[in-house]
């Protein structure tokens, strides 16, 4: 197959319909989002899907379908027999009571206790007996709820949701001689960041073809996302 010539008219509008293909994905992220928030998914699932879209997208394979949580276990881990509501979760569940049926717990039993039971039978008392009169106990410190820890989210999945709720992802690290060609165009978009000029940064031509297009495409789309997403909040 003939290669085709790169005239300036072709580079401008390949240029011009990746700026809209990124500004699509855009808006389609943040309608997930706002789409998945609503119907009460976790941010750490968010994450996850958000993750398994983008690199269905980078190896040309069908993007995964999400289905809406229908009950609790939603979201969380399906490693634990527990969460799960498959047959191999019940089939797991069933193993692991068979595993642990017959094992009794052996309650910790007091100096004190050892010492008033070991007096009781002295006296004749019968076990059943002591065991219907409860030894006194001492007065105990109620225990301080525990406040209960947010599930971490990975590193790709935080800057999504930093930048839904509105906050400027860091500049990609082009000190190493490998970015070196394209730190202005970074300085071009952190200028435009600056600005605050969302129009601008969508038109901004970028070919993500590689590592380092890929991160300035990356940094351009959060940044997009965060200033719509504060634009919206300032309005609000």
């Amino acid at each position: 197959m003939k290669p085709l010539a790169l005239t300036p008219a072709l580079v401008a509008d390949l240029q011009d319909r990746a700026a809209r293909a990124s500004a699509f994905k855009i808006e389609c992220n943040r309608q997930l989002v706002a789409q998945w928030r609503k119907d009460g998914v976790p941010e750490d699932e968010i994450g996850r899907r958000l993750n398994a879209i983008d690199n269905a997208a980078l190896h040309d394979r069908p993007i995964p379908a999400f289905s809406r949580p229908s009950s609790p276990v939603e979201g969380r881990d399906r490693s634990d027999p527990s969460n799960l509501t498959t047959t191999n979760g019940v089939q797991a569940m069933s193993s692991k009571k068979k595993a642990t049926k017959g094992k009794a717990k052996k309650s910790k039993i007091s100096d004190a206790e050892k010492k008033r039971r070991a007096e009781a039978r002295l006296n004749g008392v019968s076990t059943k007996a002591l065991k219907a009169v409860a030894a006194p106990k001492g007065d105990k410190a109620p225990k301080a709820p525990k406040t209960p820890k947010a599930p971490a989210l990975g590193k790709r999945a935080q800057l999504e949701a930093d930048a839904a709720a509105g906050k400027l992802p860091p500049a990609p690290d082009f000190s190493a001689e490998t970015h070196a060609r394209y730190r202005p165009k970074l300085t071009e978009l952190q200028a435009l960041v600056r600005a605050k000029d969302v129009k601008a940064l969508k038109a901004f031509p970028i070919k993500p073809i590689s590592t380092s297009p890929k991160a300035l495409d990356r940094f351009r789309n959060l940044s997009v996302m965060a200033l719509e997403a504060a634009g919206a909040r300032a309005s609000a």
